[in-house]
């Protein structure tokens, strides 16, 4: 028969992957979101720069808003994007917590089958010593019977 520890040991090992699975995920998303908020920074820097440069300037304003109204439909799509990204990064922090969830349980799992071994192998080992003891009290009261 399979030892049940080594069993456990392994489904442990293969979950402790899944956490490191779920950990890469999570960083990815979250890179991805830290690269994608920086776009939008810069975006709005440009927007600020390219206003300053309009001026008052009738011609430039004209350009002006133009490129105003693309960079607001790009922040649009970028809202949209990260707000994917964020339902993203809340799935893999749920699967991140479920990995640990499962590798805790298989721990425990794990200390109550070595606990009930152990507690197995203490009452063999003082079944043994009982058996031991009243073999001895036969052997001397055989003795004392045959020698009185």
């Amino acid at each position: 028969m399979a030892d049940p520890v080594k069993a456990l040991d392994g489904l442990i090992k293969l979950s402790r992957n899944a956490i490191d699975s779920a950990r890469r995920n999570l960083n990815a998303v979250e890179e991805q979101i830290t690269a994608i908020e920086a776009d939008d920074a810069r975006l709005l820097r440009d927007l600020a720069a390219e206003k300053a440069a309009a001026g008052t300037d009738p011609a430039m304003i004209g350009g002006y808003v133009g490129y105003a109204g693309r960079v607001a439909k790009r922040r649009a799509e970028i809202g949209e994007h990260l707000s994917l990204l964020h339902r993203a990064r809340d799935r893999a922090l749920d699967d991140l917590a479920e990995a640990f969830r499962t590798v805790k349980r298989y721990e425990l799992a794990r200390e109550a089958r070595l606990a009930r071994q152990a507690h197995e192998a203490a009452v063999r080992e003082t079944d043994q010593l009982d058996e031991i003891g009243m073999n001895g009290f036969r052997r001397r009261r055989i003795e004392d019977g045959e020698g009185g």
